[in-house]
């Protein structure tokens, strides 16, 4: 009975997860943990990150959050050859993954300015929710982390754009 109540309770609020970037100061125990995990789990040599290298990652942008340092790291894991990740390892793949975003986002975005606003708007939207989809590998909670947008009305704006969600 209380477990019913409890979910009841819970279903209404609405639990606010933060963004890598306002905790920045997590990132190297995020970076342990994920290394330790992907070395349990696979048969990946385990490496330790330097002080330079942690730095480095605590001082990039992360737009693709959490999603996006776990790629990195595992990259990092799969790709450096001493046994040891340094800052070089991490700028040369960090700089793999921002080239790749922002080419895939200079090429693909169309920019069609000889229309009324109302469907430039439209347009970028549905570029900007496309995007953003793919980098958070359609995390419906994390494109409303993102966005800003309550689910529901996240839902209703993909909806209203003509945007299908891959389960």
């Amino acid at each position: 009975m209380l477990e019913q109540s409890l979910l009841q309770t819970l279903a209404g609020a609405a639990v606010k997860v933060p963004c890598l970037d306002e905790h920045k100061e997590d990132i190297p125990d995020l970076v342990s943990a994920m290394a330790t995990l992907m070395v349990e789990a696979s048969k990946i040599d385990y490496k330790s990150f330097d002080v330079a290298a942690l730095n480095a990652l605590r001082n990039a942008d992360w737009p693709g959050d959490l999603d996006e340092l776990e790629s990195v790291v595992q990259n990092l894991l799969m790709t450096s050859l001493a046994d040891v990740i340094t800052q070089a390892d991490v700028q040369r793949v960090l700089a793999n993954f921002q080239g790749q975003a922002t080419e895939s986002a200079e090429q693909h975005m169309p920019l069609n300015l000889d229309q009324p606003l109302r469907e430039a708007r439209d347009e970028f939207e549905r570029f900007y929710f496309q995007y953003h989809m793919r980098l958070v590998k359609n995390n419906m909670s994390r494109l409303s982390e993102i966005s800003g947008l309550e689910r529901t009305h996240l839902y209703r704006k993909l909806k209203q754009l003509g945007i299908k969600i891959k389960g």
